[in-house]
């Protein structure tokens, strides 16, 4: 059909454009809007524009110190003295309090009712990630994971991730042994099991390459807890956003005036900015 003009929701059109035959439409039926044609000279016409949707997030302050008494940082430890050993400790901990944040930070902002300061909260993929959630509700297979890429890669790059708790990529590492097709490539093929790092979709032909959380093992698979999550990103789409200056610190002589005593803290204030959200998806659930 070649649509004249349009007044409300109601449309003047010429059927009969092409060798198909006009037909009655029926309700339900799939509407395809190809393109627009102009007649020869015509005026500029009307224009239509799609708004981006205005999206925020919190900045989160994030703080790991710790404090050592100036005798105890003289004592000779075995292995590496203090305060240096409990510094790179807490720097892992402080990087790993942000990883969880990217996956499971809730967005928000409340007044702290001790100070009356504002408590800003970053949010995370799971917060943003609405249209493409899947509850699998059991074991993971072949079809099951395909199928849910064929609905999600549609919308992203080629620049992918799939991050996994251990449970399901236990269940990938199956796919081959198990008989349900031959979507890993088995090498070496001297040893049991298989270490996976990526899964080749049987639609696009992408190759998703996949990263395990080892710590993620901690978490239960019951009631589609975190143990048994995925999350595919596309990595193009997703950033982080420091507060000018605060980036991550280690910032030194932080003890109290006249406090006899080493004290330092790593310290953030950051947030996520996760856009396209079709362009990233989750799947849960799996057992």
């Amino acid at each position: 059909m070649y649509v004249q003009s349009v007044a409300t929701d109601t449309l003047t059109v010429t059927r009969n454009i092409g060798s198909k035959a006009a037909q009655a439409g029926s309700v339900g039926d799939t509407l395809l809007i190809m393109s627009n044609a102009s007649p020869q000279g015509a005026d500029f016409g009307q224009t239509a524009i799609l708004l981006a949707t205005l999206g925020y997030n919190y900045t989160q302050i994030v703080r790991h110190g710790y404090t050592f008494s100036r005798t105890a940082e003289a004592v000779q430890y075995y292995g590496r003295s203090e305060p240096a050993q409990e510094s790179g400790l807490k720097g892992v901990e402080h990087k790993r309090a942000w990883e969880y944040m990217a996956f499971w930070g809730a967005r928000g902002q409340i007044t702290d009712p001790t100070t009356g300061e504002p408590v800003g909260f970053g949010g995370g993929l799971t917060e943003f990630i609405q249209t493409n959630r899947q509850n699998v509700a059991g074991a993971l297979t072949v079809d099951a994971l395909d199928g849910w890429l064929k609905n999600f890669l549609q919308f992203t790059g080629r620049n992918i991730c799939l991050f996994t708790a251990p449970q399901p990529a236990l269940e990938m590492s199956k796919f081959n042994r198990g008989g349900q097709g031959t979507a890993w490539r088995p090498e070496p093929t001297n040893v049991a099991g298989l270490q996976v790092d990526a899964f080749m979709s049987g639609v696009y032909g992408y190759e998703v390459p996949i990263v395990v959380k080892k710590d993620w093992n901690d978490f239960p698979t019951t009631l589609a807890q975190f143990g048994g999550w995925m999350f595919l990103v596309d990595l193009d789409r997703v950033s982080w956003d420091t507060l000018t200056g605060a980036d991550t610190a280690l910032l030194t002589n932080r003890a109290p005036r006249g406090s006899d005593r080493i004290s330092e803290e790593y310290l953030t204030e950051g947030t996520f900015e996760i856009r396209n959200e079709q362009a990233h998806s989750i799947f849960y659930g799996i057992t």
